[in-house]
């Protein structure tokens, strides 16, 4: 037998022999193989990616993630998995807004999941484990402090303007209804508060809330948001552009979440925010949390269970907390333990806080988002 025969029958046997390895040790012939659970993800990347680096540290098991845009927010991701539902490509979806979330559930997107870290800590999953929620953001009132005397004018007022108290100006912030600042704004302030897209992202959960808001005081919901729309609010391409537009001067007040406010003062000491209506016993500030979720035919179920499990521990709601974003833990037990949090005490201090019924915003979710395109119209 010549030496190149030999050769070629010996790559035939050991084929053969791998062959047959795989088929009766699948498990531990490819046990080394690199296990992976793909994310999309909804939360900005800075405030997110600790999480993901700390899982795969943990568990050696590799996140591969999908961010949001901007400009589309959420809607982008939702748009995504949509049109992948009949071959999906996505695992888990960390969405850091509940309202589409519940928008993929009622078309059947999800999968069903009792996580085990909420298990272990006596919480309750969502929706009979379609997701779950976890650390919250609160939809803040970001102004510039160079301007802030200038919002509230006092009618009668001899006292210059310059001399006015800032305590006493961020009190009105936070007492004064936060509805009026777009229906009613005191003149020096229209057409210079900043909102993004009403149609992306948390500002449509807020919009949607304030719109259940009027229709619940017998307001017409059409003849409010054309006089929103009247008073030529700053419409931004996003939250973080609203910040900007802010501190900018381009704007004088801006609604946003609470990380990025939280974030952009590091940067710029002439940005400040207050919680609005947190002072309001009949209302409270909006909080809105991060939702996650497995979808409904993930190619990694495993690795998503996983990471599920990870996310909805207490180690992540703590390191959400601590970080720059300043994620409000959902969890009792770390809202006391985290007496230093900014939002416990001080200047930033959050009052009373309330949630939106996304469930039922859901329901009228794409006739509102009709009013809004036509109140808004880019």
């Amino acid at each position: 037998m010549s030496r190149h025969h030999k050769e070629n029958m010996n790559s035939i046997v050991l084929f053969l022999f791998i062959g047959l390895a795989h088929f009766v040790f699948p498990d531990r012939l490819f046990a080394a193989e690199e296990r992976q659970v793909v994310v999309y993800c909804a939360l900005d990347q800075p405030y997110a990616e600790p999480v993901f680096q700390s899982f795969e540290k943990e568990t050696g098991i590799r996140v591969k993630v999908v961010y949001d845009s901007e400009a589309v927010k959420t809607a982008g991701l939702v748009n995504r998995l949509i049109a992948e539902s009949k071959r999906p490509q996505c695992d888990v979806f960390w969405n850091n807004e509940k309202l589409r979330t519940v928008m993929l559930a009622r078309r059947g997107l999800l999968a069903r999941y009792d996580p085990l870290a909420w298990t272990e800590r006596g919480l309750h999953d969502e929706k009979d484990g379609l997701w779950s929620e976890f650390a919250a953001r609160a939809r803040v009132l970001v102004y510039n402090r160079d301007h802030l005397r200038q919002i509230l004018p006092r009618e009668g007022a001899t006292e210059p303007v310059e001399k006015r108290s800032l305590q006493a100006v961020r009190h009105e912030l936070e007492v004064r209804d936060e509805t009026q600042w777009l229906s009613h704004p005191p003149p020096p302030v229209k057409g210079r508060v900043a909102i993004a897209y009403p149609l992306f992202g948390t500002t449509s959960t807020h919009f949607l809330d304030w719109m259940r808001q009027q229709r619940a005081s017998g307001t017409d919901v059409e003849t409010w948001l054309t006089r929103v729309a009247a008073n030529k609010p700053l419409i931004c391409s996003g939250n973080s552009d609203v910040v900007r537009r802010v501190a900018a001067g381009d704007a004088w007040l801006g609604f946003t979440d609470s990380d990025d406010a939280c974030a952009a003062m590091e940067r710029d000491q002439t940005l400040d925010f207050v919680f609005p209506n947190s002072l309001n016993n009949e209302k409270g500030s909006l909080l809105i949390p991060n939702t996650i979720a497995i979808m409904r035919g993930a190619p990694h179920q495993k690795e998503a269970a996983a990471f599920v499990d990870f996310v909805l521990t207490e180690k992540t709601e703590r390191m959400l907390a601590g970080g720059i974003s300043k994620q409000i833990p959902l969890g009792e037990v770390i809202w006391k333990e985290l007496g230093s949090l900014p939002f416990r005490s001080g200047s930033h201090r959050l009052g009373k806080t309330r949630r939106a019924n996304e469930e039922e915003l859901a329901k009228t979710m794409e006739a509102d988002f009709e009013l809004l395109r036509k109140a808004f119209h880019r």
